[in-house]
């Protein structure tokens, strides 16, 4: 939908103008309830009720751009876009992880915690496509159990696909700001085929457990294998130093 008036933005000073233009402009898209492909106002429009010149405005917009919010089309305008939290939260995983002092042990209580919740939650609601995925990356990681480059992608995506089968976005988001974080936990652990078997057994053991719908088994052996993760990497960490 295209929108013919604007409302007040009602921007503030002194604070950085091109963050709080971008900052109004998101607030302004989620009041008006505009979403995947809606027009904003025009730049004249935008302009004109933010009592902004054209450069801030489009330094904000472009903004946006680079977060996935809208996106422009030449000659027509700038268009909402759908969000995509974890694209956003997966690009700036790194930086988090460097600025927050983010830690292997924060990791792995997080992992602790959430991912045994999230086994049971995929036991109950999984779908039989969740299933096939699961078993397509469980059968990635049996074939490459040699090589641990190509063993940590199948792993990574049986546990996305876990969140996703549990049909709550909230856990889909968690796992996804976790999987940079994942895969440098996965490159922490021991480099050794006979972890790797270990590991592929856990696997199947909680995929065997959400296809019988058996929530507590699920999360029992989701919670065995997060322990035997963390007791592996802090054998490593000792023998290192």
């Amino acid at each position: 939908m295209e929108m013919q008036t604007v409302q007040n933005f009602n921007i503030t000073r002194p604070e950085t103008l091109v963050g709080n233009i971008a900052r109004s402009l998101i607030g302004f898209i989620a009041a008006s309830g505009m979403g995947d492909g809606d027009k904003l106002p025009s730049e004249r429009q935008l302009v004109e009720q933010m009592d902004a010149s054209r450069l801030p405005l489009r330094e904000a917009l472009s903004m946006l751009k680079g977060l996935g919010i809208v996106q422009a089309h030449h000659g027509k305008g700038v268009f909402v876009k759908q969000v995509e939290l974890k694209n956003i939260f997966k690009m700036l995983s790194p930086l988090l992880k460097v600025q927050r002092n983010i830690s292997m042990d924060d990791i792995m209580v997080v992992r602790y915690y959430l991912e045994p919740a999230i086994a049971a939650q995929a036991a109950a609601r999984r779908t039989d496509s969740d299933i096939r995925k699961m078993q397509e990356h469980l059968k990635a990681m049996q074939d490459n159990v040699a090589e641990i480059e190509k063993f940590i992608i199948p792993d990574i995506a049986f546990h996305v696909t876990l969140a996703q089968a549990t049909g709550n976005m909230i856990f889909d988001l968690f796992v996804s700001v976790m999987h940079d974080l994942i895969v440098q936990v996965q490159k922490s652990f021991p480099d050794q085929e006979a972890s790797r078997k270990k590991s592929v057994q856990f696997h199947a053991d909680i995929l065997r457990a959400i296809i019988e719908r058996d929530e507590k088994t699920a999360a029992e052996k989701m919670r065995q294998h997060i322990e035997d993760i963390g007791k592996a990497i802090c054998k490593t960490l000792k023998s290192s130093r």
